[in-house]
């Protein structure tokens, strides 16, 4: 979704292997949540929380794009303060207006969860985002979550002890072959091209030595 709406808003070009990346990645992220079972895709229903991680999706694309624009005038921790911020209040607002703004009690071990989240998953992991997404493009950075599926299968097998399928590597193998594709591309058309141009050279020279061999049996 981030690059398609980075192709609409922000004029982000998308070269066919670029496009071939993305497609590859997302068809080894359904694979891998699948677990490689065509009927879970045919049959895949839509509820209210489908709905809202759909929106979520999307807000995250124009968090993206918004956050790429703002980087050029502003640092990544000053953009990370600022969304942090907003965030906060409006997170405050919604509460407020729904009546699910509560204070509660906490202990020591919910302390310390909070803060990890707070702090490693929250300010450093934004951070570490918008920095991405300042050099890359909000569209090239956007690919890589489609390891955070990887990511939970790896953790799920050695935290919580959960079987891996063989086949469930045929997704990781799409997933981290996408993304090579993607962050690559250039570098892979330009191999391409220069392979293309070599061949075109031992093609004319070729075509050069056969026409003197034939002007010298004349």
């Amino acid at each position: 979704m981030t690059a398609l709406v980075a192709l609409i808003f922000l004029r982000e070009r998308l070269l066919p292997i670029e496009l071939l990346g993305i497609l590859l990645s997302v068809a080894g992220a359904l694979f891998l949540v699948s677990k490689g079972q065509i009927d879970v895709l045919l049959h895949i229903s839509f509820n209210k929380g489908d709905l809202l991680f759909f929106t979520a999706q999307l807000g995250w694309a124009v968090y993206s794009l918004t956050g790429f624009r703002v980087m050029r005038h502003l640092p990544p921790l000053t953009t990370t303060a600022w969304a942090g911020l907003f965030g906060t209040a409006g997170t405050f607002i919604y509460a407020a207006l729904t009546g699910q703004l509560d204070v509660h009690s906490v202990g020591g071990t919910t302390l310390a969860c909070m803060v990890y989240i707070v702090w490693i998953g929250g300010v450093c992991a934004m951070i570490f985002w918008n920095m991405g997404v300042k050099v890359v493009g909000a569209g090239q950075a956007a690919i890589f979550l489609n390891i955070m599926p990887l990511v939970g299968v790896v953790l799920g097998v050695t935290l919580l002890g959960e079987d891996f399928a063989f086949r469930e590597a045929f997704g990781a193998v799409g997933i981290l072959g996408g993304v090579y594709i993607l962050t690559h591309s250039r570098q892979i058309m330009r191999r391409m091209d220069q392979r293309l141009i070599r061949r075109a050279r031992e093609l004319a020279a070729a075509r050069r030595q056969a026409a003197e061999k034939e002007s010298r049996r004349d």
